[in-house]
């Protein structure tokens, strides 16, 4: 018996398919994208209002996340979100949460070290690694910290205007007491070097806690040299960038008057 054919059958040729095919990629790439900017946005919004438990959620769903996809794309991103919030619990002396969390940087730096090994960004946050165990392990300060400083070393002269190795430069500087290097001076021209990368690209603007971060840190430089017009204007610049950080206003820009906090 002959088989009844199924004229509803549309066959699609050969070039129309691969289209098809790219365009499907394309959608999931963006869509990746969407999700990541989204954790982006979330990570900035937990650092604007000082809510870091949100932060911790963030990281636990971007963790799962990576877990189902494997995208190095989001890899990068939940590595810059547990770089801050290993700080943050090393600044609030949570010294069990920061050895977990940096242990996980570690690994995740090492997945992405893979590709790119020689990569200035991935050298600079080794030494910023390095760094965050100094904070937690103060006695081992002696051992780690040049090798630290190395790292940032290699780092920054591999590539000069690398926003990440310029960045653990100036903390280097600015966190190390003088006897072995440091130097408030040169480290403002390098959180200002750092500062210049992030404004001379609108994208990396956009829910950008480091870059908010950067110029608290700067500013606290400038406090602590006496320098305290400097700081106000750093201190009134971030609230025209974001008018709703208010711990910022209450607690950094609220002691500058208006004289001291004008642009020239």
């Amino acid at each position: 018996m002959e088989r009844t054919k199924n004229k509803n059958i549309v066959r699609f040729p050969g070039s129309f398919s691969a289209l098809l095919i790219a365009f499907i990629v394309l959608l999931h790439a963006e869509l990746r994208g969407q999700d990541i900017s989204d954790y982006s946005r979330r990570v900035y919004d937990a650092y604007a209002e000082g809510r870091m438990e949100d932060w911790k959620l963030v990281l636990e769903e971007m963790e799962k996340q990576y877990g189902k996809t494997g995208s190095e794309e989001l890899l990068y991103e939940l590595l810059m979100a547990e770089y801050g919030y290993i700080g943050f619990c090393i600044k609030e002396d949570y010294k069990r949460a920061a050895s977990a969390y940096l242990e996980k940087a570690r690994d995740n730096l090492d997945i992405l070290k893979e590709g790119d090994p020689g990569n200035a960004e991935f050298l600079a946050l080794e030494g910023a690694f390095l760094g965050y165990e100094m904070g937690i392990h103060k006695i081992k300060a002696m051992v780690l910290g040049p090798r630290a400083k190395e790292k940032i070393d290699q780092a920054v002269e591999k590539d000069p205007c690398n926003l990440r190795a310029l960045l653990e430069k100036a903390n280097q500087l600015n966190f190390s007491p003088g006897i072995v290097g440091g130097d408030k001076e040169k480290a403002i021209e390098y959180y200002n070097k750092a500062l210049r990368v992030i404004e001379a690209d609108p994208a990396r603007l956009k829910n950008n806690w480091i870059y908010v971060n950067t110029m608290i840190v700067l500013a606290q430089v400038y406090e602590k040299m006496g320098n305290n017009t400097y700081a106000c204007r750093i201190y009134e610049k971030i609230m025209v960038y974001d008018p709703g950080i208010e711990w910022v206003k209450k607690d950094l820009y609220s002691a500058c008057n208006d004289t001291d906090s004008s642009f020239d």
